[in-house]
């Protein structure tokens, strides 16, 4: 028998999955900062010299001292905001290192039998429609699941399982239920957080990384999913018990967007779309034959009342966003709600009364726009929030059975992931109830929510570094998120995430000599280099909105420019004296003097991303114009248009474009429909943009050119999406 864990004042210290607890709930840690916890623990009693804190936990990393310190920190603030004048569990000695104090009790692994695992079928599937529309399928095998030892000492280990798997966990969960996902091959681990429910056994159905929009049928028996190969879509329904497919409906010239079943099983409902047509919501029987029109126009969701004589959906026409009811054979169309086109709807569910429907919504702040969980009142044709939470992202949104709630797919910060969350109904209020380091969506449900359909996104992505001249021929350097930057001496300016913050640190062109510029637990990103190469301009979220600040080229006299939140993408003016950025308010233009002082507005008009012409004259960004996504050029600081061309992409939202030296062209980066990125470079005398990179797959984040020797540096990524079931859990 092994250590299964240590016990201290109100914390349990998992052993095998990696976590700390208080009071049975799981307290958010870094894996760094659990992983210097645990040998501390471990060593209780006896000072840890720095060193040896130092080999433990960052032993293949690039990092400084101040990881250590910071990193201790953390973990005081964890363990009941923990003084390092008056320690009560870890204690520092003075140019020594640290030693944790206080009484620790071990507690012995008892090994119970394992569970033995079930295998679903196989199938083929390719490219994903959004962050939202998930999942297809590769065996997989029910996995074992854990007791927490808060409520039973003996708890369950995977024999046989590498060390590495169990220490590569990420925490999730579900409606009452908490559970830590052992990644990869790995155990589940359970933990029972509210009466009434019993969470029994989780199924992982893909594990190919490619999944596409799966859903499951309200009695279980059924999934359905989605397939892009060889220029021939396909619907599939599978049979969860055998994992027996069938190919439903195929098309060559149309596209799937989503799929669901109808109420009682029967029909397979799904969206797809012809070209440029407009989308459409068909039925058809889950034995094949010739699918039948729903609705035609619609956008951003739909959703059956529970008798399902009716449907709900959003439809924008450019004028407004409207949620529309009408019957299933598509007459009779009623618009509950018109709102103007500044604002948008999607996520919509109806209710099991079938007395509501919930959306979600971007709405007003201050400091900034938020998301918020909306519910349309059909009787008395009203609308109101049905939460003050304020969300950065929000996705799938699913009415409890019993309608004490919703679950949703959101994050409460810009630069988190998406997790899972409850919300209570009618009280408001929202509860993340998972914590995994890959993002999670909420795709489907069955009636008595005994098993939920989850998909996990995980970003991988890296920094590539490609000569100017062959920008096709490119190379990996470094891990890295979304945002980077050159600088005046061929350096990279490049973003990390450690669980749900991200700094800043810096490299060479070769990927070595790595420092970090950023040390706190909030995040930064959208690093911009001023012409001299002395400033870093920046957005962080360090008091909870995010601002812009700068700092020198070296990490220090870090200052905050911005206050009133909100703030995105800077740049600098040619000179050096003013940082312009964009509003996520209203995307107004701003400018703030590098020396603290006041922003001052530039124009009302709308900016996505701008950057600034080498002389100042003239900004770049790309917008929507009458549909069509655009690169505009416009007059600085005047903001009239001069000049117009059509943009190589359909998601003209983070594009970054960067100015040629002589002022004479723009480079831009786009990301395809089968999510390939590329650089393309557009002439300002006119004729078609010209493609620069030849790339077949990955994503382009972000990109910049080094301003000393033309290099190229890209956040290049690809989403590794995969679908799990969680089974076994009963609804009150």
């Amino acid at each position: 028998m092994g250590i299964q864990g240590f016990e201290f004042d109100e914390f349990y210290l998992d052993a095998s999955e990696k976590v700390l607890l208080r009071d049975g709930k799981p307290v958010a840690l870094t894996p760094k900062a659990i992983q210097l916890l645990f040998v501390l623990v471990e060593n209780h009693g006896r000072i840890v010299e720095k060193e040896e804190l130092m080999r433990a936990v960052w032993a293949r990393s690039f990092v400084e001292d101040s990881n250590l310190t910071f990193t201790i920190s953390l973990l005081r603030k964890a363990l009941n905001g923990n003084d390092k004048q008056r320690p009560q569990f870890i204690e520092t000695v003075p140019k020594r290192g640290y030693r944790f104090i206080g009484p620790v009790t071990p507690l012995q692994l008892i090994e119970p039998e394992t569970v033995s695992a079930t295998h679903v079928g196989n199938s083929e599937s390719e490219s994903v429609a959004n962050e939202l529309e998930l999942s297809d399928t590769r065996s997989q095998a029910q996995q074992p699941v854990a007791e927490s030892p808060r409520w039973n000492r003996t708890v369950f280990s995977v024999r046989s399982r590498p060390l590495l798997f169990s220490m590569a966990i990420a925490l999730i969960g579900c409606f009452l239920t908490g559970f830590f996902l052992l990644r990869d091959r790995s155990s589940f681990y359970q933990r029972l957080v509210g009466p009434g429910t019993k969470f029994l056994s989780v199924q992982k159905l893909t594990n190919s990384g490619d999944a596409f929009g799966l859903n499951i049928s309200r009695d279980g028996k059924f999934l359905v999913y989605l397939t892009h190969d060889n220029g021939k879509n396909t619907i599939w329904l599978r049979l969860f018990e055998t994992g027996k497919t069938i190919p439903i409906y195929s098309s060559a010239e149309e596209s799937f967007n989503s799929a669901g079943f109808s109420n009682n099983g029967e029909q397979i409902y799904f969206t797809h779309q012809r070209g440029s047509e407009p989308l459409k919501l068909s039925g058809i029987s889950i034995l094949g034959g010739t699918p039948t029109l729903v609705v035609s126009g619609l956008h951003n969701g739909w959703s059956f009342s529970p008798d399902e004589k009716q449907v709900a959906f959003v439809r924008f026409d450019g004028q407004a966003t409207r949620l529309i009811v009408s019957d299933v054979d598509g007459k009779n169309e009623h618009e509950m709600l018109t709102i103007p086109p500044s604002r948008h709807l999607n996520g919509v569910s109806w209710s099991p009364d079938g007395k509501t429907i919930a959306y979600c919504s971007d709405r007003k702040v201050e400091g900034g726009t938020d998301l918020g969980i909306y519910g349309f009142d059909l009787s008395s044709k009203t609308e109101k929030p049905l939460t003050d939470f304020k969300w950065s992202g929000l996705g799938n949104i699913l009415w409890l059975p019993d309608q004490s709630g919703l679950l949703v797919t959101g994050r409460g910060k810009n630069d988190e992931v998406n997790q899972i969350w409850r919300l209570s109904f009618p009280e408001g209020h929202a509860e993340k109830i998972t914590n995994d380091s890959s993002s999670l969506n909420l795709n489907g449900a069955t009636a008595d929510l005994t098993k939920i359909l989850v998909t996990q996104i995980e970003e991988i992505s890296n920094v590539w570094i490609a000569p100017g001249d062959n920008p096709s021929n490119a190379h990996v350097i470094a891990k890295s998120e979304f945002d980077l930057a050159w600088t005046h001496d061929n350096r990279i300016i490049f973003q990390v995430r450690e669980m749900v913050s991200t700094d800043l640190w810096l490299t060479t062109a070769d990927g070595g000599d790595k420092k970090q510029l950023t040390v706190d637990d909030s995040s930064e990103r959208s690093p911009a280099v001023s012409p001299d190469g002395r400033l870093i301009a920046y957005v962080s979220e360090r008091d909870g909105q995010q601002n812009i600040w700068r700092m020198d080229a070296d990490g220090g006299n870090q200052t905050q420019l911005t206050s009133s939140g909100g703030a995105n993408f800077p740049t600098f003016t040619p000179d050096g004296q003013w940082v312009i950025y964009t509003s996520s308010q209203d995307r107004s233009l701003w400018k703030v003097p590098v020396v603290p002082g006041s922003p001052q507005q530039i124009s009302k008009e709308k900016h996505r991303r701008v950057t600034i012409s080498p002389d100042g004259t003239k900004i770049a960004h790309i917008e929507y114009v009458e549909g069509h996504p655009k690169l505009l050029i416009e007059t600085f600081p005047g903001c009239v248009p001069v000049k117009q061309f059509d943009a190589k992409t359909d998601t003209p939202s983070f594009i970054r474009i960067v100015w040629s030296k002589d002022g004479k062209s723009v480079v831009y980066f786009n990301i395809d429909s089968n999510y390939v990125g590329n650089l393309w470079q557009q002439s300002l005398q006119g004729g078609n943009p010209q493609q620069l990179t030849n790339f077949n797959s990955e994503r382009i984040l972000d990109f910049d050119i080094s301003p000393s020797d033309g290099q190229i540096a890209f956040v290049r990524s690809t989403l590794n999406l995969n679908a799990v079931i969680l089974t076994g859990m009963k609804a009150n």
